[in-house]
C-alpha cells in the first residue's frame, strides 16, 4: 500500500531523542520516565526540514501542523525563535551588511 511505504525525513525534536557519551557520539535511546522511547514519540518532533529547488525550508510537523494557528502557541514560539540586535531596534541592513546575500539570490 501506498501510505505504508518507508520514507526518511529530517525532524527537529522538542527533546533530544538520543543518549551521547563524551567523545560526542550518540550510544543509544533516550526513555521517558515511564519507560517509552523518546525518538519513536511522534509528539517529540516539532519541525520538518524540506529541501526544495535549492533551498532549505523549516515547516512545522504533522502534530504541531494542527495547533500552528493558535495564537497563544504560535506566539511562543515566534518569541523563542527572535533575538534582539546589539545595536537596538531600527532596519537590521543599518547593523548588518545583506548586500552579498541579496545578490546571489538575485542571481538564481
Amino acid at each position: 500500500l501506498e501510505h505504508q511505504k518507508a520514507e526518511f525525513t529530517i525532524g527537529i525534536t522538542a527533546q533530544n531523542p538520543l543518549i551521547w557519551n563524551h567523545q560526542g557520539r550518540p550510544t543509544g535511546l533516550a526513555l521517558y520516565r515511564d519507560g517509552k522511547e523518546i525518538a519513536f514519540h511522534e509528539d517529540n518532533e516539532i519541525f520538518k526540514l524540506v529541501y526544495h529547488k535549492g533551498a532549505v525550508f523549516v515547516v512545522p510537523s504533522r502534530k504541531v501542523y494542527e495547533r500552528w494557528n493558535c495564537f497563544q502557541y504560535c506566539e511562543e514560539m515566534m518569541n523563542l525563535a527572535h533575538y534582539p540586535l546589539i545595536h537596538g531596534f531600527g532596519d537590521a541592513r543599518n547593523h548588518y551588511s545583506t548586500q552579498e546575500i541579496e545578490k546571489n539570490c538575485l542571481s538564481f
